[in-house]
């Protein structure tokens, strides 16, 4: 079993999805007009590239402190919601209205099978998202004087190492309680798919609240034929995530 990368430009959050409007400047002499609005038009160039080129898989984290009882009280609260599968925002969003399913990795063995696929890509990154909220109008500069230079791709080198992790690992913290870790590389956009394995990583697969009664049955058949996992179901019976 797999999972595809995606292209950056697929992404549902418009911080991520809507266009990039690059702006520039530069110190010394200013050029022409109109050496100025061909540098900031290849600089520009550069949005588009960078949201088709960069591709990810996004995972959720359990909260580290998850696993110890929280409030007593009459009923003892316990870690429910610091596990990933009781984000109901991932449910809605990426799992087709909690009808689809969670797979749940063990961490340690993804950490190093994911690694270990994507270590060939020249530009390849981990890590946990930040949540800021933050207009990207301060990353989106490029230093012309380097476009004067008259080379593109070392402009557009520079400006990665700048403003990476803004650019594609932070998101608005209205998107906290979704705990997201990412795998990323940059490949040509005509490049193929990329697949990263989680045949040794894979533990469990949940179908969701509102999936269908005999996605059971489906899952266990699946894990029997194809690869060895535990099937279990999410519950969210008054507002109490469980697996059953």
């Amino acid at each position: 079993m797999r999972l595809r990368l995606s292209p950056f430009v697929t992404m549902r959050d418009p911080r991520e999805s809507m266009a990039w409007q690059f702006g520039g400047g530069w110190y010394g002499d200013h050029p022409a007009p109109e050496e100025a609005s061909e540098l900031l038009y290849d600089a520009s160039t550069l949005r588009g590239r960078f949201q088709r080129e960069f591709r990810m898989v996004c995972l959720t984290m359990d909260v580290p402190t998850a696993g110890a009882p929280k409030r007593p009280g009459p009923i003892l609260l316990n870690d429910e919601f610091e596990r990933g599968y009781a984000r109901s925002r991932l449910w809605e969003l990426y799992a087709e209205r909690s009808r689809g399913v969670c797979i749940v990795l063990r961490k340690e063995t993804a950490m190093e099978e994911i690694r270990r696929k994507l270590a060939d890509f020249q530009t390849n990154d981990d890590g946990p998202v930040h949540y800021r909220d933050e207009t990207l109008s301060h990353a989106l500069q490029v230093d012309l004087n380097r476009e004067q230079a008259g080379d593109t791709e070392v402009t557009a080198e520079y400006f990665l190492t700048q403003h990476f992790s803004t650019l594609f690992r932070t998101k608005n913290t209205e998107c906290e309680s979704e705990r997201e870790y990412r795998f990323i590389v940059r490949c040509p956009e005509d490049a193929d798919d990329v697949f990263v394995p989680i045949r040794q990583s894979l533990a469990v697969v949940l179908a969701g609240p509102a999936a269908h009664p005999d996605a059971g049955d489906a899952l266990r058949r699946l894990s029997s034929d194809v690869e060895a996992f535990a099937v279990g179901r999410v519950s969210w019976w008054n507002n109490d995530p469980t697996i059953l």
